[in-house]
This record gives structure tokens, sequence and C-alpha cells, in this order.
């Protein structure tokens, strides 16, 4: 290949991916207007339709501009997926919970007392009051 036809090529690929880019941009611009509800909805949705329609055959030219240039450079769009099988008439059963059994109310009783159970030491110093310091006892004697 000569230098200019290479030039070219990478004119037109750095083209194609500029456009590219700028459809991704727009079409996120509607879709997040349209998210925080930003405009009219019927305006916002011309809008966006009118500039996809627009970068597309932007973006079609060009591909076809690159392929006359260089034959087999472009990849080729992928095709859409085969028919998408119906779904099913009955939805999924959804896997059963097993229930939970309650507690019989003397081992509820016995659990919530469990923990409030205390020390016979704890009990007693929880019952004093706090030692003064040192220097308050010695404050008080004279």
């Amino acid at each position: 290949m000569d230098e200019n036809l290479e030039h070219q090529i990478r004119d037109l690929k750095l083209k194609i991916m500029r456009v590219e880019k700028e459809l991704a941009r727009t079409l996120h611009n509607v879709n997040l207007g349209a998210w925080l509800h930003a405009g009219h909805p019927s305006q916002m949705a011309k809008a966006g339709e009118r500039e996809r329609k627009r970068l597309e055959t932007k973006l079609a030219e060009l591909r076809a501009q690159l392929e006359k240039l260089a034959p087999g450079s472009t990849p080729k769009p992928v095709p859409p997926p085969a028919e998408a099988k119906p779904l099913s008439a009955a939805p999924p059963r959804p896997v059963p919970v097993k229930p939970v059994a309650p507690k019989p109310k003397a081992e509820a009783q016995s659990a919530k007392a469990a923990p409030a159970v205390k020390s016979k030491a704890a009990k007693k110093a929880a019952d004093k009051k706090p030692a003064a310091s040192a220097s308050a006892k010695a404050k008080k004697k004279k």
C-alpha cells in the first residue's frame, strides 16, 4: 500500500471511532435525561431518535468509504440473535421455603433471662457507690 492510501484508511478509522463515541454519548445523555425527568419525555425521545439516525447514517457512509479503500478491513456487523425462544406459559416455580418453627415460650424466656443473670460479686459491685479518691478522703478528715 502506498502512504497516501494508509493515511486515508487511518483517517476514516479515526472518524468512525469518533462517530461511534458520539453516538454512545448522545444515547447515554438521552437515557440519563429521561431517567432524571429533565424535560418533556416526547421531545427528548424525538431528539434522541433524530440524533441516533443521523449518526448511524454517517457511520454507515464512513464504513462504506473504508470498505472501498481497503476491502475486508471493517468488521462485519454482528447479526441479530436467532429467533428468541418464547417463554413458557407457566412461570418457573419458586423454591419452597422451609418454615421456621417458633420456639416454645419457656425456652424463649429462659434464653432471654440467661444473659441477664449476673454473678453475686458483680451485683454487689453494682450496688456499691464508687470509692472516693484518696485526696477527697484527706479533705474530709480535716
